[in-house]
């Protein structure tokens, strides 16, 4: 991407979209700061931290929450087993070959899944911004799956 895309496309785009979609005072600002001759997007920090914790809730919500079963179970097979110590421990056995095989291991693999649930987040930060009070319902539904975990 050369830096006229950046100067002339992208870094408009935002700046229409922060003109016309937010008013002046939100904390959804796109910068454009010179380091090194590059044009950097800057992020505000707690713009940051919700986008840490909506990736969290939604990597929670797409490896873990039984409400999301559907989708993972044509590709996993969960089954729950006693072991040696008498606790309960869930197997997760991965199903088909190819394709079927490859997104099964992605889904078992929370941090294949975070992976992928941090760039969504992040492209629906900067590409959809009308749609960043999702992400901080996403954000708070983590936050409070965080502290219940803790309590």
């Amino acid at each position: 991407m050369g830096t006229f895309f950046l100067e002339n496309g992208l870094i408009k785009y935002y700046e229409f979209i922060n003109v016309y979609l937010y008013n002046q005072n939100s904390t959804h600002k796109i910068v454009k700061e010179r380091l090194g001759g590059e044009s950097v997007l800057a992020i505000e920090w707690l713009d940051f931290f919700i986008l840490i914790l909506a990736t969290f809730r939604l990597t929670h919500l797409i490896v873990f929450d039984e409400i999301t079963a559907f989708i993972r179970k044509p590709f996993l097979t969960a089954t729950i087993q006693e072991n040696a110590s008498g606790q309960l421990e869930e197997i997760i056995e991965i199903k088909g070959s190819g394709l079927r095989y490859f997104i099964g291991s992605l889904l078992s693999c929370y941090w294949c899944v975070g992976f992928w649930c941090s760039v969504i987040t992040v492209l629906i930060y900067y590409y959809l911004p009308a749609a960043f009070p999702l992400l901080l319902v996403f954000a708070v539904a983590g936050a409070a799956a965080f502290i219940e975990s803790k309590s």
